[in-house]
């Protein structure tokens, strides 16, 4: 496919558990096993992948989030050798804000974050209402050290 200048793209919708980051993250890596296995250049989840887009309140909880970030990090480290660019639907907390976003990750390493186009979906769309802000400004301001480390910053 290279020769032709084509890239192979795969969609993955792995089953999922509502707020199981520890089972939805082993679902994930299996699944981009399988893309990288059958040589895909991209792979593509949808969003919310590690906690699943119901989780309403939950989204809150300091918990679910620190373990969403340890699920991100096994996930970047599953992509390590393989060469497909995995993106991974997941949100951010930024400034106190949640933000619904995608993450380009690839050979171990979180390339960019891709977040909603700012129409009012922050974590709106999922949460009731309750979510971020409209965009991502001072995104990398006082961000904690996890996200920090998984952003390579």
């Amino acid at each position: 496919m290279n020769n032709l200048g084509l890239v192979r793209v795969g969609t993955a919708v792995p089953d999922l558990k509502i707020a199981n980051t520890e089972y939805n993250t082993e679902q994930i890596i299996a699944q981009i096993a399988d893309a990288a296995e059958k040589k895909a250049g991209f792979l593509v989840f949808p969003e919310l992948a590690v906690t699943g887009a119901t989780c309403g309140d939950l989204f809150y909880q300091e918990f679910l989030y620190r373990n969403q970030l340890a699920g991100i990090e096994k996930i970047t480290e599953a992509t390590a050798g393989t060469g497909t660019v995995v993106v991974l639907g997941c949100y951010l907390r930024l400034e106190n804000n949640l933000y619904n976003c995608a993450l380009f990750i690839q050979n171990g390493e979180i390339g960019g974050a891709v977040f909603h186009d700012g129409a009012g979906r922050g974590l709106d769309a999922v949460s009731g209402g309750r979510g971020g802000g409209d965009g991502a400004e001072g995104f990398f301001e006082g961000n904690d050290a996890v996200l920090r480390r998984l952003l390579q910053i």
